[in-house]
């Protein structure tokens, strides 16, 4: 995969979550007035990720379930694989990341899995390589 997008609801703290949780860079910030929304792409050796902040301008990002005609936050669900998953386990328990759940087998390879939802509740599932 080259690169994943995921709309969020406040840009600032959601670069800062990714950056400590998944060890991601910011290596770029704009802002798209015109356009109403404003990007951060985030980067390491393996993932890249594009975090997008919509306003009133373009398509707001819904705050409550009673509102209507506005685009959702995220993704959903994002997956990814690493080759040191314990070191991973203990990085994410340092952080205080938020759990869905505990440490699970994949249903396909059998591996230990392990899900974290971000401040926009979006599903990160990292599973060992």
């Amino acid at each position: 995969m080259m690169f994943v997008s995921i709309n969020v609801t406040d840009l600032d703290s959601s670069a800062v979550w990714y950056e400590k949780m998944l060890l991601l860079k910011t290596v770029d910030r704009s802002d798209y007035p015109a356009l109403g929304y404003r990007q951060a792409d985030l980067k390491n050796s393996s993932l890249h990720i594009e975090l997008v902040e919509y306003d009133s301008a373009g398509m707001k990002l819904k705050d409550s379930e009673s509102e209507t005609g506005m685009k959702p936050a995220g993704i959903a669900k994002l997956g990814f694989t690493v080759k040191n998953f314990r070191e991973w386990v203990g990085h994410l328990l340092m952080q205080d990341a938020s759990f869905a759940g505990g440490i699970t087998a994949d249903r396909t390879t059998g591996k230990p899995a392990m899900t974290i939802t971000d401040p926009d509740r979006n599903m990160i599932i990292i599973l060992e390589e």
